[in-house]
């Protein structure tokens, strides 16, 4: 097949990236994927003490395992999202996954990783995975998210 002109732009066709091609980050995509996977995994074992937004000793290992690849990976941001069940009221709620968010925030930033590379979104109870009529639903539901992206380096 040959390009065609029509009204003097040419089509291009997208170049596949390759999994092994690096994008200017420092690391390779299989290797950003793989990373951003683990933090995705590891998101799901941070936890709270009951209606409060200090955190529960059992997410340490996991917090300290982000903090590792934060500090490993200066072009990684992350945006780390805390979601409620529907106990209590929504306003509550809202406010609780938004001071929750800042304590994950706070224990990394307080470690070293720069605010700048951190953003919170708390989102109450309007975003449920699971139903809250029964107690697994709503443990399901009570919890925090992180979406990491490598940002390319200049």
């Amino acid at each position: 097949l040959k390009p065609v002109l029509i009204d003097s732009i040419i089509p291009v066709t997208p170049t596949p990236v390759s999994s092994s091609k690096k994008i200017n980050t420092g690391i390779d995509i299989d290797s950003m994927n793989v990373i951003l996977k683990r933090i995705n995994e590891l998101a799901k074992n941070i936890y709270f003490k009951t209606a409060s937004a200090e955190l529960s000793s059992k997410s340490y290992k996991s917090l300290e395992e982000i903090l590792y690849f934060m500090n490993q990976f200066k072009t990684l941001r992350l945006t780390i999202e805390g979601h409620t069940d529907n106990q209590g009221d929504s306003v509550m709620n809202q406010g609780l996954s938004e001071r929750r968010v800042k304590s994950v925030v706070d224990f990394l930033s307080i470690r070293g990783v720069q605010r700048n590379r951190l953003k919170a979104s708390g989102y109450g109870l309007t975003r449920p995975v699971a139903t809250n009529k029964t107690p697994e639903g709503r443990a399901k539901n009570r919890r925090v998210e992180m979406v990491g992206i490598f940002e390319e380096l200049e």
